[in-house]
């Protein structure tokens, strides 16, 4: 068989529907769904088994604090692992963080209406309290964009 029409040897089941993973029946497909039966649907929306390597169950998670939660609730999931799968011997759960490869791309960021010197330090004023640069400044952008579609809305008097 060419290159061309190798099928590839592994799949990151995080990319994976619902209906996909229930087409693998008795496989991984079990473990994926009894994982989000015993984590509850908290921790299942953050955090998605990926692998099961021997012992050890692979979970991908969208933040580094929910993979550190993960490792703080490791003895109570590996737990309700067994009372929900216990043909499947799960000894640790190693989480990581990261978006899954099929995770859409951040929405592009919409241009905002340039706001009057005037409004635009009232604003800035309002943030410069907030020590955090990268939060004063999302908070600040959100700020402006509120600011400009109240502003560009037909009913808003000036």
């Amino acid at each position: 068989m060419d290159d061309e029409h190798r099928r590839p040897a592994f799949t990151d089941l995080a990319e994976l529907s619902g209906s996909q993973l229930g087409r693998l029946g008795r496989g991984f497909g079990r473990v994926v769904e009894g994982f989000r039966r015993a984590a509850g649907s908290q921790v299942a929306a953050v955090a998605t088994p990926v692998a099961l390597r021997g012992t050890t169950l692979v979970v991908r998670t969208t933040s580094s604090m929910w993979a550190q939660q993960l490792g703080f609730l490791e003895r109570e999931l590996i737990e309700r692992l067994r009372e929900e799968l216990p043909d499947v011997e799960v000894e640790r759960i190693h989480a990581r963080a990261g978006l899954p490869a099929s995770a859409p791309p951040p929405a592009p960021t919409q241009p905002i209406d340039a706001l009057d010197p005037a409004r635009s330090a009232a604003l800035e004023r309002l943030v410069q309290r907030i020590a955090d640069p990268v939060l004063r400044s999302r908070v600040l952008r959100a700020a402006q964009a509120s600011e400009a579609r109240r502003l560009n809305r037909p009913d808003s008097a000036s």
